[in-house]
């Protein structure tokens, strides 16, 4: 399987690698946002700018790209403008969605950008190409609030479609419902990792039930796994602490 490495960071290696997202509505939200993760032993930082008051305003999201860059300079940078359709606080139309995402990508200021895949099929906009001539890798998601999980096979095709688009890494999330359907998301993660995978991806369950899909150990397939940070962005994230907690039991 093909790895992402970023500062040091390796995605696809067979660990998990911990983000924590910033997602403050304004510029005194993230500053707080920054402070809190900067001591947190985490991989990844990532930018919800839905959340974020001004995220049309080029100067501003580019000002505070620079910051959030400049601040953490030690975390790998994950920039994503989620969409309502998917989960999130934003509601652009298509073309604005899109703009934002060439906007982002011409800064090269992130490491990694998030892109809706079911959006990005329709771009009339080489993403991929764009992206990785400024240096950034694309992480396409795919996220399912309102449907039940789907089977095995469909959670497989989902992140197999993605690898075949072209992703750097690609991420499906979904809503488990009880404690099958999060033993159904991890036997999922196990066969893509062990059967298909060919980029690093993330497999998530979301909600209550949904958060033993996001440990640390141990290891099902899933690179990546989205701790809580001042706020939570997705419901069933779990605090860092926590998570390292597990990671600590599992070491002993």
């Amino acid at each position: 399987m093909k790895e992402v490495a970023i500062k040091g960071v390796t995605i696809g290696d067979g660990t998990v690698k911990i983000c924590i997202p910033l997602s403050g509505a304004d510029e005194k939200g993230l500053l707080c946002d920054i402070e809190y993760v900067r001591g947190k032993p985490c991989d990844l930082i990532e930018w919800r700018a839905d959340f974020w008051d001004e995220a049309c305003d080029k100067d501003r999201l580019t000002a505070m790209m620079k910051t959030i860059k400049r601040e953490l300079s030690d975390k790998v940078f994950l920039f994503t403008y989620r969409t309502q359709e998917e989960g999130g606080s934003g509601n652009p139309a298509l073309s604005d969605y899109m703009e934002i995402c060439k906007y982002v990508i011409d800064s090269g200021l992130p490491d990694i950008i998030d892109v809706e895949y079911r959006k990005a099929k329709d771009f009339n906009f080489p993403i991929l190409e764009e992206a990785h001539d400024h240096g950034i890798k694309v992480l396409t998601s795919y996220h399912r609030f309102d449907e039940p999980t789907p089977d095995l096979d469909t959670m497989i095709k989902i992140l197999r479609e993605q690898q075949q688009f072209g992703a750097d890494i690609a991420k499906l999330a979904v809503m488990a419902q009880n404690d099958m359907e999060s033993n159904r998301i991890i036997e999922a993660s196990r066969e893509m990792y062990g059967k298909h995978a060919k980029i690093p991806f993330i497999l998530i369950g979301m909600g209550q039930f949904g958060s033993v899909t996001r440990a640390i150990k141990p290891f099902h397939g899933s690179s990546v796994t989205f701790a809580r940070g001042r706020e939570a962005t997705a419901p069933g994230q779990l605090s860092i602490e926590d998570l390292l907690a597990e990671r600590s039991h599992f070491d002993v």
